[in-house]
């Protein structure tokens, strides 16, 4: 667009003649070109004539002879309907005749095509820390250079190519940047700044206290540790004996009789750690002298030798196919929803504790909440208390575990291992078991 000049309105009856204000031209109707005749139109065609009748007066008077004095005169003095000199919207403004033929000469000022910004992004942050904002990709079709003015969303705006700029609070914002060549502005360039918050540490909680015998497996929880903006990504235990673990769920054995600390330290996704220690208090199980064995069975003088019975599940076997002791193990099998192997009541042969000892091994296959599980009774069975328990997918697997069970006060003793599984792949295997009485 270089000029306006008057294109009639059709929608307008200015002075209220009653003769819609369009431009008088000489033409025919559209539909019809044989009524060629005096019409009253609006548009640029309308327009256009005045400009030709100025040029043409320009040259007539003398003042411009070639294309280019006539449009620096008609320029030069428009008048501006817009921001000063040239403008997108409007030209050099509207054409003044009276000003034209005034006109003493000179060349018509250059055009000027507005910048384009670039505001670059998206951008990703985190809040306290300051994020760089690059518009160097902004342009202007002359080559002027650029002064650039951010507005970051916030409330804060910044000025340069680069800016740094901090966010106070996570968030997604807008952030917009316009570009000005000393004549003119670009349009708003956006893209996004998504803020995160900065990471917070994780809280550690290693449970307890603890309290086990010598040579018994002790299991330890970190379940309590949690982190509040993200996942724990790791557990590192120190057991206070010289050995540690890993996992939320870990299990160990003390060799000897003690007090010990146990530590664990957790890592978040991000890398932050956060430490807890708990209480492990380790008894010495050395039974007393007068201490005689009351039951032992490994399962390899035939299928439960009166010793046990299965429940209506039937889920439990005599197997060779892996073994702690000998050739033999009993074996559940899945599917099983707690089946049972239960021995007889074993006499104690008048002494009132006892120290229950057997290796286990559960399979691979197991998933979580998938186990097998050790029981006693000290009522003939009317009620159990769970001792043990090898969990899938969270206690070591396809390995034999030593456990020894300790229960004191008593004058009757039952044994009963549970199986959960949920398939016929998943199993696992009792052995060696030993009852000591004192």
């Amino acid at each position: 667009l270089d000029i306006m000049a008057p294109g009639g309105d059709l929608n307008v009856d200015q002075n209220g003649d009653g003769i819609l204000d369009g431009v008088l031209q000489q033409s025919f109707l559209p539909e019809d070109r044989s009524t060629f005749n005096y019409y009253l139109y609006q548009g640029t065609s309308m327009s256009a004539p005045h400009v030709s009748g100025v040029a043409a007066l320009l040259i007539a008077a003398g003042v411009a002879t070639t294309p280019d004095e006539i449009r620096a005169a008609l320029q030069n003095t428009a008048k501006d309907l817009g921001a000063p000199g040239w403008d997108p919207d409007t030209g050099w403004g509207l054409l003044d005749a009276e000003a034209a033929l005034k006109y003493s000469g000179g060349p018509p000022p250059p055009v000027n095509n507005p910048p384009q910004a670039d505001a670059g992004g998206p951008y990703t942050g985190i809040s306290g820390q300051s994020v760089i904002f690059d518009g160097r990709d902004s342009s202007d079709p002359e080559g002027d250079p650029l002064t650039y003015l951010w507005n970051f969303g916030d409330g804060i705006s910044g000025t340069g190519a680069t800016p740094q700029h901090t966010y106070a609070a996570a968030g997604t914002y807008t952030v917009s940047l316009t570009v000005n060549d000393g004549q003119a502005s670009s349009a708003a360039a956006t893209t996004t700044a998504v803020i995160t918050g900065a990471n917070q540490a994780p809280s550690a909680d290693a449970g307890g206290p603890y309290a086990g015998d010598a040579g018994e497996t002790i299991p330890f929880s970190a379940a309590g540790s949690f982190d509040p903006d993200g996942t724990i990504s790791s557990y590192a235990w120190n057991f206070g004996d010289g050995t540690g673990g890993s996992g939320v769920s870990v299990q160990h054995a003390y060799a000897n009789a003690g007090n010990y600390t146990v530590s664990v330290t957790v890592t978040d996704n991000d890398g932050a750690t956060d430490s807890d220690t708990a209480t492990v208090n380790v008894a010495d199980v050395t039974p007393p002298g007068g201490s005689v064995e009351v039951f032992t069975d490994s399962f390899e003088n035939g299928e439960w030798n009166g010793l046990w019975t299965e429940d209506g599940q039937s889920d439990w076997q005599d197997s060779f196919i892996r073994s702690s002791e000998g050739r033999y193990s009993a074996n559940v099998d899945g599917p099983t929803e707690d089946g049972a192997l239960t021995s007889v009541t074993i006499n104690l042969a008048g002494h009132n504790n006892a120290t229950v000892e057997f290796t286990w091994l559960i399979r691979s296959y197991l998933d979580p909440g998938e186990y097998i599980a050790f029981d006693v009774s000290t009522d003939n069975g009317q009620s159990w208390q769970e001792k043990r328990r090898l969990r899938g997918d969270v206690d070591p697997e396809d390995v034999w575990i030593t456990e020894s069970v300790q229960v004191t006060g008593i004058s009757q003793l039952q044994l009963r291992f549970r199986g959960f599984m949920n398939f016929g792949s998943e199993d696992g295997h009792v052995d060696d078991v030993h009852v000591t009485a004192w």
